[in-house]
C-alpha cells in the first residue's frame, strides 16, 4: 500500500523474495544486483512498477522465478526492461493476469521457459535475448494475449515434458 517508491542500487539475498511489492503503484525498482531468493527474485502482485536494470540469478527454491508479475491487470502496465535473469530453477519472467512491457532483456538458463505469459495476461514482448532456457524461450498460454517481436531465442533445451520450443502458445492464447 505505498506509492512512489524507488529501490535503487541495492544488493538483495535471501529469504522467500527478494524485492516484493504489494498493492502499490508508482514503483521503480532499478540497478539493484544479486536477488537471489528462495520464490522469487521480485514479484509484484497488484503493483504497477519499472523494473529496469536489475541483476537477478539463482532463485533456488522448487518454484523459483527470477521476476513475477501476478494480478495486476487492474494496475498500469508493468515495465519489465534492461535486466539480467539468469539459472533459476523455474521460469526467468512470469505473469499471471498481469499486464505488462516486456523489452530488452537477457533471459538464459532457466529451469523452466525463459519468459512466460500465462493466465489471462497481456504482453508486448520485444527486443529480448532469450537463451538456454528449458521447454521454451517465450510460453502463452490460458487465453493470454501476446505481442511477441524482434527477440532473440536460442539453444531452448528439453523441459520436463521433452518438449523445447523458441516460442509456444497453447490454450487459446
Amino acid at each position: 500500500n505505498t506509492n512512489d517508491v524507488v529501490l535503487k542500487q541495492r544488493s538483495v539475498g535471501g529469504g522467500e523474495y527478494g524485492i516484493l511489492v504489494d498493492e502499490s503503484d508508482t514503483v521503480t525498482i532499478s540497478d539493484n544486483h544479486g536477488l537471489m531468493a528462495w520464490t522469487a527474485g521480485i514479484r509484484l502482485s497488484r503493483a504497477s512498477a519499472q523494473i529496469t536494470g536489475n541483476e537477478i540469478r539463482a532463485v533456488m527454491g522448487p518454484y523459483g522465478m527470477g521476476i513475477e508479475l501476478a494480478n495486476t491487470v487492474s494496475r498500469a502496465p508493468v515495465v519489465v526492461r534492461g535486466n539480467v535473469i539468469s539459472d533459476s530453477t523455474r521460469e526467468g519472467i512470469v505473469m499471471h493476469n498481469a499486464h505488462a512491457v516486456i523489452a530488452k532483456n537477457l533471459v538464459q538458463g532457466n529451469g523452466l521457459r525463459g519468459i512466460a505469459v500465462e493466465e489471462m495476461s497481456m504482453a508486448t514482448v520485444w527486443g529480448n535475448t532469450v537463451m538456454r532456457n528449458a521447454d521454451a524461450g517465450i510460453y502463452a498460454e490460458d487465453m493470454s494475449m501476446a505481442d511477441i517481436y524482434a527477440n532473440r531465442i536460442a539453444g531452448t533445451r528439453a523441459g520436463p515434458r521433452g518438449d523445447a520450443q523458441g516460442i509456444r502458445a497453447v490454450y487459446h492464447a
